[in-house]
């Protein structure tokens, strides 16, 4: 790499890169590039906005690239493709950045890497769209005429949610699905108390608020800076999850002394924070198909001091901690693989991978899942399946179908009480109040826009017979 290319321009390329073509999950290859060019924590910062704004706009990215390039950007070398993507995020996304900075350094960053050849052709590219801006900012950003591109999302997705929602309310959660992703940490009660953990990031100079929907849970402003550095994240006396995660559990209401079944645990934020609850008595069992996140698991539960975990390799499907001896669970969660659609603001790589095919494709999956998740319930137990998607042919619909099916063995549960004072009385919040009615029904979807965490389903049953 040339002396004059910015690093943290050719990390963020090459995580760009990385998910368009190897289908590589963020997180994972973000530690990997980081570390390779040993960026320091604004670097860092820098370059995951890059990265994870291009990907969140991809769509309306490519279509203005097509529209002034002589080159189809799926043909041209993968870095130089993520290159331009992230030059011209940068230049119609961003407001901080410079369009002489954009461009400069991304050609900078192409030559270093590709050659004076594939640098030229992105100059090229750079310079026609900088200096028709106005143009094709007013087209293809902020006032585009394509639904798909109004949304943000590739022509199938936008397609589903005109088709779930309406054409308005499609757009609405669309576009807070681009919004930045606020950070939430949840105050692990068996080791703190809340008022210490706001102490310490106080004195870290880091800014927050109380949730208003989650107990011992915290809404932090990082400034660029690494949580797992603090004190209270390396002790386990808080962890890093969201507000929509963490009701799930609050949902589930385990007990002292229950017996808990998760059957898609990994990485075990849910797990642990039903440990919690349970104030560290009872049993979970703990299962993932994937051996390397069943480490995950363990790593968190040895942090946070929880040891009423117990983990399993295996296919959630036909997982069974009873070996078949007739016990049963007095709580079964079953947080399934889903299509994500309720989490683009962290994870916006998903709308690379997922398609009409792949979306169909797990209702079968999760049909599974949540019939041998009944067979391990105990009569009066609880049943608690969640998504974080807002798709309701993966949620609400799969849930009626599956209480027709059951001929009475089970029941939705009101958990209407279980929710906080907002959920509950701010009425100027429309959203609020479905919510409520949903919640006395025994389901709850979230949204971004409405309630300021990730797109997520949550339903709750009980075991009649």
């Amino acid at each position: 790499m040339g002396l004059r290319a910015d690093k943290a321009r050719c990390a963020a390329a090459e995580l760009t890169k990385a998910a368009v073509e190897d289908d590589a999950f963020g997180n994972l290859a973000e530690s990997a590039i980081f570390r390779k060019y040993l960026l320091n924590e604004l670097d860092k910062s820098f370059a995951s906005a890059v990265y994870k704004g291009t990907l969140s706009w991809i769509t309306n990215i490519d279509a203005l690239i097509a529209s002034v390039s002589f080159r189809d950007i799926d043909v041209t070398d993968p870095f130089v493709s993520a290159v331009l993507r992230n030059a011209v995020w940068q230049i119609m996304y961003s407001d901080r950045i410079p369009d002489h900075s954009a461009v400069d350094e991304s050609v900078s960053v192409a030559r270093s890497i590709s050659g004076i050849g594939p640098a030229s052709f992105v100059n090229a590219v750079l310079r026609k769209i900088t200096s028709k801006k106005t143009e094709l900012k007013s087209r293809y950003i902020t006032d585009p005429v394509k639904y798909h591109l109004k949304c943000g999302l590739p022509p199938e997705l936008a397609g589903y949610f005109k088709k779930w929602f309406g054409a308005e309310r499609g757009f609405e959660i669309a576009a807070s699905l681009h919004q930045n992703a606020e950070i939430t940490i949840r105050v692990n009660r068996m080791i703190s108390g809340i008022d210490e953990i706001m102490l310490e990031l106080t004195e870290a100079g880091i800014e927050f608020e109380e949730s208003e929907f989650i107990r011992d849970a915290l809404i932090i402003q990082t400034g660029g800076r690494d949580i797992s550095s603090l004190k209270g994240f390396r002790t386990g006396s808080f962890t890093v999850q969201d507000e929509a995660a963490m009701l799930a559990s609050v949902i589930a209401d385990p007990s002292e002394g229950d017996i808990v079944v998760d059957l898609c645990a990994a990485p075990g934020g849910k797990a642990c924070h039903m440990g919690e609850l349970m104030n560290n008595k009872g049993k979970i069992y703990a299962f993932d198909i994937n051996p390397s996140r069943i480490r995950l698991i363990d790593e968190n539960t040895q942090r946070l001091g929880i040891n009423v975990i117990k983990c399993f390799n295996a296919d959630a499907r036909v997982a069974d901690p009873f070996e078949g001896n007739g016990s049963k669970a007095d709580l079964v969660l079953a947080d399934v693989p889903c299509s994500g659609l309720g989490i683009l603001r962290r994870k916006p790589d998903i709308m690379l991978r997922m398609d009409h095919e792949k979306i169909t494709g797990l209702y079968p999956l999760q049909r599974q899942i949540l019939d041998h998740a009944a067979e391990l319930v105990r009569v009066g137990g609880y049943l608690v399946y969640s998504t974080c998607t807002v798709n309701p042919e993966e949620n609400e619909n799969l849930i009626r179908s599956f209480i027709a099916d059951q001929s009475g063995s089970f029941e939705t549960v009101d958990f209407s009480g279980i929710l906080s004072i907002k959920l509950k009385k701010n009425s100027t919040v429309v959203s609020d109040i479905d919510s409520m009615d949903n919640a006395r029904k025994g389901m709850i979807t979230l949204y971004p826009d409405r309630h300021g965490c990730d797109g997520f389903f949550i339903s709750k049953m009980r075991r009649m017979r």
